[in-house]
């Protein structure tokens, strides 16, 4: 619901007193109207109660004595009937009744049948008229309900000065405790400004973790940790970054300068290449990867991707390792039986990426021990799954393997390699809704990646 112009533009504490102070008035509004009309209607029907007892007395003893004066109630009992008029009129078509307070003329034919009365008002003097049949004549009793009048008067004043009254006090109190409920949130205000990138550390104050404000407050942490650790995780990755960048870049600008710093032999000059190249390699998988890293990190899926088949894929990258690797037994075993299209929907060329990583370390970390890879159907998901028959890994590296630029001592002393491998592959696999699962067992490890079918 859009809020008016004016509350909008104002403070929340502005907004929820007038919003409270406006509802308790029509409330309050509402309340008095119903009061004072109620107790007016009340009023109206207990004096036509009175006047129908009176008329009924009053017929009673102008039966007894037909003809006798006209009973003076009003002379002992002034305040049950104030003003009190008694007459006996002759039975007429039109019959008129003078009083004070102004002149009334009725046809017969507005009374009532029978024994009831028939109730009539004049300039706030009530009339109660009946026909009556043995002394064939009218009798009419009327009055004026000062006393009622009067507490009506006085109750109208009353309403309308505790709704003034009621109104200022709510528009105050409201005013308080919205100010009271407010101030965590003005606390919390204050605490949030003084985080910066230098003081992530800081924390919003959690005074009652049941209430909104506490789960606001542990809402605003959690995400204050997920920026920690993303900030830190961020500046461990440039700082290693930057160290795997420097190092090939360090040993390029030694060898040329060391090749141009005299006359070298041929056999000389084929050596500073051979080595150029090895680092410019190693330097240029480091970009690719990195460049992997963050188009995954900055973009989101798109509608368009590809549909494609897992099972050519992967045959595709084990034939180019076979080329590559005439030594290493590579066994590939695709599940027929499910009768699986292996289709799957995504990028292409990350899947290819993410699966010969996958292969590489098979490769580097195997020890030349044959490896096998397999491609089946797990639920909603395709399996790859490669297992090799190497050094294996450590159970205190199972954390870490996945981190950025991280590389166990195992693996250290094996083989070069750059330590972004797996997170490119966890990083794709999560990117494309599948996920990537390590298990280490005696004399090597296995890795699976699933990814979601598509149909």
């Amino acid at each position: 619901m859009k809020l008016p112009k004016f509350l909008s533009r104002n403070t929340i504490r502005r907004r929820l007193t007038i919003i409270f102070a406006s509802n308790a008035i029509l409330i309050l509004l509402f309340a008095g109207y119903f009061i004072f009309t109620f107790s007016a209607s009340f009023r109206k029907d207990e004096f036509k109660l009175r006047l129908q007892h009176r008329l009924e007395e009053f017929q009673r003893i102008m039966r007894e004595q037909p003809d006798g004066p006209l009973p003076e109630f009003s002379k002992y009992d002034e305040s049950v009937l104030p003003r009190e008029q008694l007459e006996i009129l002759s039975l007429a078509n039109t019959i008129e009744i003078a009083s004070p307070e102004g002149t009334l003329k009725i046809s017969s034919g507005e009374l009532s049948s029978g024994d009831k009365p028939t109730f009539f008002r004049i300039e706030g003097r009530d009339i109660a008229i009946v026909k009556d049949e043995i002394l064939r004549r009218y009798l009419v009793v009327s009055a004026v309900d000062v006393y009622g009048y009067t507490k009506m008067g006085n109750l109208k004043r009353v309403i309308i000065i505790c709704l003034i009254c009621s109104v200022l006090l709510l528009a105050f109190v409201s005013w308080y405790w919205t100010r009271r409920m407010l101030d965590p949130i003005t606390a919390k205000i204050k605490k949030a400004r003084l985080i910066r990138t230098s003081s992530l550390n800081l924390r919003l104050t959690v005074d009652n973790p049941e209430d909104e404000l506490g789960l606001l407050a542990q809402t605003f942490n959690q995400m204050l940790d997920r920026l920690e650790k993303g900030f830190k995780a961020q500046q461990q990755f440039i700082g290693n970054a930057s160290h795997e960048l420097r190092t090939p870049l360090t040993v390029l600008r030694a060898e040329a300068e060391w090749a141009l710093h005299r006359q070298r032999s041929v056999e000389e000059y084929q050596e500073v290449l051979i080595k150029v190249l090895d680092k410019s390699r190693h330097l240029g998988q480091l970009v690719d990867r990195l460049l992997i890293l963050a188009r995954l990190e900055g973009s989101q899926k798109a509608s368009d991707l590809q549909a494609f088949r897992l099972d050519e894929l992967l045959l595709l990258i084990v034939e180019e390792a076979r080329e590559e690797q005439v030594s290493v037994p590579i066994n590939c075993e695709i599940e027929t039986e499910s009768n699986a299209s292996y289709q799957i929907q995504g990028d292409s060329g990350m899947i290819q990426s993410a699966i010969t990583n996958l292969l590489d370390n098979a490769l580097k970390y195997g020890l030349g021990n044959p490896i096998s890879i397999s491609l089946f159907t797990e639920g909603d998901s395709y399996c790859i799954s490669l297992q090799d028959n190497g050094i294996g890994i450590n159970e205190a590296d199972m954390e870490q393997l996945f981190e950025p630029f991280f590389r166990s001592a195992k693996a250290r002393n094996t083989a070069k390699g750059i330590g972004l491998g797996l997170t490119l592959v966890q990083e794709v696999a999560q990117w494309h809704g599948g996920e990537l699962k390590a298990k280490s067992h005696a004399g090597g490890s296995t890795f699976s990646l699933f990814l979601p079918k598509f149909s």
